[in-house]
C-alpha cells in the first residue's frame, strides 16, 4: 500500500510537470523563434556576414580590434576570451540571444587566457563580470567566481546531503515515504533551479528554504536509518 502511494505520488508530480511544459513551453518557444528572428539580421561590418553574439558584444569585438578601448577597460586576458567567443560563437552558430552559452564560453576563455593558478582556485571575483557576460546561472557563478576551492566549500555540504540521503533511500527503500520524496525532489530542484537561475543559492530569502530543506531532509535520513 505504501509503495502505491509513492507511485502515484511520482505519478503526479510527473503529469503536473508535464501540463505545466505544455502551457507555458510553446508561448517560450514562441517568444524565442521571435526574438532569434530580430537578431537574424545583426551583421559584422567588417566581414557583412552575420554574427551569433549579442550587438553589445559585437560593439566590444570591434573596438577591441580597432584599438579604441580606453586603457585599463578590461584586461587584455578579458580581450582575448571577446574574440575568443567572438570565433567560437560564429564557428558552432551559437544563438546571437543565447547569452547563457556566451557566458559560459567566455569565462571558460577567460580561465584558460589568464594561465593563473591562484584565479583558478579562489575564483576570479567580480573581474570577469562584464556587462551581458556576467554569469547569470548560480552553480557556473560558484565555480568562476569563487574558483574550484570556494565552489568546494559553498556547494559540497548540499551535494553531500543529498547524495547521502539518495543512498540511505535506495537502501531502505521499503521504508521510503511521500516525505522522503518530497524533501528529496525539493533538494534536487534547487541544483537544478541553481544551474538555470540565479536567486537559489545567492539570494539570502531562498538560501533559508534550501537550508530548512536540507535539515529536514537529514532528519527524514535518520529517521530510515533507525527504522526496521
Amino acid at each position: 500500500m505504501q509503495h502505491k502511494k509513492i507511485l502515484y505520488t511520482i505519478s503526479s508530480i510527473l503529469i503536473v510537470g508535464i501540463i505545466v511544459l505544455a502551457i507555458f513551453g510553446s508561448a517560450t518557444l514562441q517568444r524565442r523563434n521571435y526574438v532569434n528572428n530580430l537578431n537574424n539580421g545583426i551583421l559584422d561590418p567588417a566581414t557583412n556576414e552575420p554574427v551569433h553574439v549579442t550587438l553589445s558584444i559585437l560593439n566590444l569585438k570591434q573596438q577591441i580590434d580597432k584599438g579604441e578601448l580606453p586603457a585599463g577597460y578590461i584586461s587584455a586576458p578579458a580581450a582575448q576570451s571577446i574574440t575568443s567567443l567572438y570565433e567560437f560563437a560564429n564557428k558552432h552558430e551559437i544563438s546571437s540571444t543565447d547569452r547563457r552559452v556566451q557566458q559560459l564560453v567566455y569565462n571558460y576563455y577567460l580561465v584558460l587566457h589568464q594561465h593563473n593558478l591562484g584565479l583558478m582556485l579562489f575564483g576570479n571575483g567580480l573581474l570577469n563580470n562584464y556587462a551581458e557576460l556576467t554569469l547569470e546561472m548560480e552553480i557556473p557563478a560558484l565555480l568562476f567566481n569563487f574558483g574550484l576551492l570556494g565552489f568546494t566549500l559553498y556547494l559540497a555540504p548540499f551535494l553531500v546531503i543529498f547524495i547521502y540521503s539518495l543512498y540511505i533511500g535506495i537502501k531502505k527503500f521499503k521504508n521510503i515515504d511521500q516525505e522522503y520524496i518530497i524533501l528529496l525532489a525539493g533538494c534536487l530542484s534547487t541544483f537544478i533551479l541553481g544551474f538555470f537561475t540565479g536567486i537559489t543559492f545567492f539570494h539570502s530569502s531562498s538560501m533559508m528554504m534550501v537550508a530548512i530543506l536540507n535539515v529536514l531532509l537529514i532528519g527524514k535520513v535518520h529517521q530510515l536509518k533507525n527504522a526496521e
